[in-house]
C-alpha cells in the first residue's frame, strides 16, 4: 500500500464542526450566565410570592370547631399523674434516695 497515492477527502469543508478554544469558553460563559440569570429570577419570584403571602393555597378554610376533643376525666388523670411525679421528685430531692443501688453487684 502506497501512502503517497492515497487520496483523502478535503476536510476543510467540515470546518463548521471545529470550535476554537476561545469561542468555546465564550459560549460556556454565555450559557452559564443565562442559566444563573434564570435561577436568580425564579428565586426572586418565589421569595416575593412567599413574602407577600401568596405562595400557599389560601382557598383552604380552617375549621377550628372540629378538632381533637379530650374527655375531662382523661385530662384530670394526666394532671394527677404529673402532680404525683412532681411530688415524688420533690420528696426525692428533699430526703435523698431511700435505697442506694450498686451497679457493680
Amino acid at each position: 500500500m502506497d501512502l503517497k497515492n492515497l487520496k483523502l477527502n478535503n476536510f476543510k469543508s467540515a470546518n463548521i464542526f471545529c470550535v476554537k478554544a476561545s469561542r468555546a469558553w465564550f459560549l460556556l460563559i454565555i450559557f452559564f450566565t443565562f442559566v444563573n440569570i434564570i435561577i436568580l429570577g425564579y428565586s426572586a419570584y418565589l421569595y416575593f410570592r412567599i413574602d407577600l403571602g401568596k405562595a400557599s393555597n389560601s382557598n383552604i378554610e380552617v375549621n377550628t370547631d372540629e378538632g381533637l376533643r379530650i374527655r375531662k376525666s382523661d385530662f384530670l388523670k394526666v394532671i394527677n399523674y404529673f402532680d404525683n411525679k412532681e411530688s415524688e421528685f420533690n420528696q426525692l430531692r428533699k430526703d435523698g434516695p431511700t435505697k442506694i443501688i450498686d451497679p457493680s453487684l
